[in-house]
């Protein structure tokens, strides 16, 4: 009996590693977590007789995690695997709650090792895994092998739906989890055994294994489920066991149909109004459930009920809070999970460089990765901290003289929305008034710039060179210092400066996801090639995202241009419409997409999309690479957005000032 059971066992291994972690056979090493109780002992029994018949394979490293719970006798397990370990010829990783011995059985190091808040079985799993990625991370790692088995399968799927738990409980655990946030492949091979089937094998081989005092005990719910429950079930219900595990299929089959209902009412992590408001009620409640557990919530059957209520009557900007650090926030189209970071945390302790300047400003002092800024008299810089945003920061972005603006609204103009948002800083004084905005750090190099100072503390563009200066620079110790600091430099054209804010490669990667979005729709209008996209460009600034944009369309297209202006030599829009040349070809039952550099106002195009509808064509659509959604004066739908921007004045890519700057490769923004 035992021979086949370890026959199951070894192909289970086999095959898992087979289709999940392939490079063991490259020399990549497995992690396997023993505690030292029976499964583990099995399971590590397996894993040895499965390696001395493979070739290639790397090391087996044992991993064993000493809670500290039950005093003595956790240090006895810990005795036993380490005794094992050293019979086996394996290398042994031991973990303590507060104290880390990593290295051999023989020769362990201990380190400090901080214990994790949170109910007991999260800590524990939060310890477990941390240390399991720690030790991935060092020994080139392919996965972790751990031996849950059919009845902690069993009590898993029954605790969750004891708990409330929806369809998701009955998957319980899986074969293979991948644990991206520990950058870790579990695989369980005895998920498809016993442990009665277990416990024959330990038997008759006579694998020695510890015996865990505290499973005796009623103390745990596990345990009352295992000793109480699970038996009285099995006389009154035989079979059943067998029938609760196959209920995964229903899960999988309900699971694959909430995937092609959530593709059509979710895009880019945004829950689409319209569409999830057609659904009915309690597909609504299910689909809203499974997007935020999407989004790593685990939102109550209250907070459910409660958002079912609120959600439909909200409007754009509003928030509903489901859980400490999370919220809904409304947009235009529908809903996005935006996350706080806790307020009491400091944000990027070490990328951040806060110093009194007291040298002669540089004659380049305007650097877009540097921000000055004015002490007040008897203000020291030590005064200062660095926090995440939180809801209803406020503060005086450039050009402001008088009130503030949210933080909110402020990143939201440069692109910054959604979990990205929660990435930005402040920089605060002692009064805790706000001084500057720190862009999240995968957003610099788009952007261009590390942040905004506050109006209230800008330094003067004709500064004496005597006020007291606060300088925050990104630390030199940082390793993406280096790549911000590489990034294009400011540069001067016709008497100004201009500093990069949107770089070649992030508008090449923008305009490749609109290609993409327009293709999709295009292709459900009817364009083919009896019926081609009618492409027209609005000259001059037009011309490189138009060019780029159409290669990337893959669709038949006809192209046309027109020349309007409103903007005459200067920096900002007239508001009056000069028309330079118009089309040259009809568009009458033709689907149109004009193509804009930048939308300002809104007029220009309000005007010529009239201009358009007089000539009755199948649809007109709207690309634009940039919208300034603060200066825009009308309600004018741009269906195609490459980026919204703050209204400053831009140049490059097309974009001009004086009919110069149009042939630079990034998006540059005027500089105070």
């Amino acid at each position: 009996m035992s021979s086949k059971t370890l026959q199951v066992l070894d192909s289970s291994i086999d095959s898992l590693l087979r289709v999940h972690a392939p490079t063991v056979w490259q020399g990549h090493g497995l992690i396997v977590g023993v505690s030292g109780g029976v499964d583990s002992m099995v399971l590590l029994e397996a894993i040895s007789r499965w390696r001395h018949k493979q070739t290639g394979v790397g090391d087996i490293h044992i991993a064993h995690v000493n809670y500290g719970l039950r005093g003595e006798e956790s240090d006895m397990d810990e005795q036993f695997v380490k005794e094992t370990a050293i019979r086996l010829g394996m290398q042994i990783h031991i973990h303590r709650a507060n104290r880390n011995y990593q290295g051999t059985a023989q020769n362990a190091q201990e380190k400090r090792f901080d214990d994790f808040p949170g109910n007991l079985q999260e800590w524990a799993r939060e310890v477990r895994f941390t240390f399991f990625g720690e030790i991935a991370r060092g020994h080139n790692i392919a996965c972790v092998l751990l031996a849950h088995h059919q009845d902690d399968q069993l009590e898993t799927i029954l605790q969750r739906l004891f708990r409330g738990a929806g369809l998701e409980a009955l998957r319980g655990l899986q074969a293979m989890t991948s644990l991206s946030g520990f950058g870790l492949e579990v695989l369980r091979p005895c998920l498809g055994l016993s442990k009665a089937q277990l416990l024959d094998v330990a038997d008759e081989l006579g694998i020695t294994y510890r015996e865990d005092s505290t499973n005796a005990t009623e103390q745990y719910a596990r345990n009352v489920l295992r000793h109480s429950w699970i038996p009285s079930m099995d006389s009154m219900f035989p079979g059943w066991r067998k029938h609760v595990i196959g209920l995964e299929s229903v899960s999988q089959t309900a699971s694959a149909l909430a995937d092609v209902v959530m593709s059509q009412v979710v895009d880019k992590d945004e829950l689409l109004r319209s569409p999830w408001q057609e659904l009915p009620v309690d597909v609504q409640s299910f689909i809203l459930h499974r997007w935020l557990t999407s989004h790593g919530v685990s939102p109550s059957r209250h907070s459910i009920a409660m958002l079912m209520e609120s959600l439909p009557l909200s409007h754009p900007g509003q928030t509903f809070e489901i859980e400490p650090s999370t919220s809904i926030e409304g947009t235009k189209k529908g809903f996005i999970v935006a996350k706080t970071a806790d307020s009491s945390e400091s944000m990027f302790p070490n990328s951040w460089s806060l110093e009194e300047f007291t040298n002669q400003l540089p004659q380049q002092w305007k650097d877009p990765f540097t921000l000055y800024g004015v002490l007040q008299a008897g203000e020291k810089v030590e005064s200062f901290r660095v926090r995440p945003i939180q809801g209803g920061d406020k503060f005086q972005p450039f050009g402001m003289v008088t009130g503030h603006q949210q933080i909110a609204d402020f990143l939201a103009n440069r692109g910054i929305t959604g979990s990205a948002k929660t990435k930005a800083a402040v920089v605060v004084d002692a009064q805790k008034d706000i001084l500057a905005v720190l862009y999240p750090v995968e957003e610099i190099s788009r952007l261009g710039a590390m942040g905004e100072v506050s109006n209230t503390r800008r330094v003067p563009d004709l500064t004496n060179g005597k006020d007291r200066l606060f300088r925050i620079q990104p630390s030199s110790s940082d390793p993406w210092s280096a790549t911000l600091r590489a990034s294009e430099q400011p540069i001067g054209l016709a008497g100004m400066t201009f500093r990069p804010m949107i770089l070649e490669h992030d508008i090449r990667r923008r305009i490749h996801a609109l290609a993409l979005e327009i293709r999709q729709e295009a292709q459900a209008w009817g364009v083919s090639q009896e019926n081609p996209l009618h492409v027209i460009t609005v000259l001059q600034g037009a011309v490189p995202f138009a060019r780029d944009l159409s290669r990337e369309l893959q669709l038949p297209c006809v192209f046309d241009t027109v020349h309007l202006s409103s903007y005459k030599g200067g920096m900002s829009s007239t508001g009056e419409i000069e028309r330079k040349s118009w089309l040259t070809s009809p568009i009458q039952g033709q689907h149109v997409l004009v193509v804009e550099d930048i939308v300002d106002t809104g007029r220009t195009l309000e005007m010529f999309t009239k201009e358009l509808a007089k000539q009755k064509p199948a649809s007109v659509k709207i690309a634009a690479l940039c919208r300034k959604k603060e200066a825009m004066e009308v309600e004018l739908p741009i269906d195609y957005v490459g980026f919204d921007i703050a209204p400053d004045f831009v140049l490059g890519y097309g974009m001009d000032v004086n009919e110069l700057g149009r042939n630079l490769p990034h998006i540059y923004v005027k500089m105070a």
